[in-house]
């Protein structure tokens, strides 16, 4: 269920997220810098983490065990479609100039479901495959490359920035002006 509701939430902002950012006067270039920052966050936390002792239960696992069902929360929103994958979804949408585009990113979503959908049922096993060890590297690797793509999008925000005619136009009659 957290896969379809991972869909649901990421294509309600497909379809609705330049709506959104109209309403509130958001940029493109400002929702990647935004999109950005968060992605780094969570590589620059998934770098930093220690191995998890998995014998230690702390009060939010608790709280967590004690739900009939977490598909909604947190496993769908915020894990699975939280602020990064909105702010992506919504960046790409903004670059949608067809319906095709729309399918397609459609589509994009669809099998990133699929894929989490198959690698949750496998969690568990792979997991006992490669230890806890194996666990805290892996964790690591993929640390860095969220880090690295949550920089991207911080670079590809800045440069929109850069690149924008008006921001250009304003440079140019500052300087022009003294």
């Amino acid at each position: 269920m957290a896969c379809v509701y991972m869909v649901m939430i990421l294509v309600s902002f497909l379809v609705g997220g330049t709506f959104i950012m109209g309403f509130f006067g958001l940029s493109i270039p400002g929702l990647r810098i935004a999109g950005g920052l968060l992605v780094a966050g969570i590589g620059s936390a998934m770098l930093a983490a220690a191995p998890r002792d998995p014998e230690v239960n702390d009060a939010a696992h608790d709280a967590a065990r004690a739900k009939r069902d977490v598909s909604f929360s947190p496993l769908a929103m915020p894990m699975l479609s939280g602020p990064g994958a909105i702010a992506v979804t919504v960046g790409f949408t903004s670059l949608a100039t067809h319906w095709l585009d729309y399918a397609a990113i459609i589509l994009g979503i669809l099998t990133v479901a699929v894929t989490t959908y198959i690698t949750l049922g496998l969690s568990e096993r792979v997991v006992r495959l490669i230890g806890v060890n194996g666990m805290s590297a892996l964790s690591k690797v993929m640390g860095f490359i969220i880090l690295c793509i949550g920089i991207q999008f911080i670079v590809n925000g800045v440069l929109g920035i850069a690149t924008d005619p008006a921001f250009l136009h304003g440079v140019r009659d500052t300087v022009l002006s003294k």
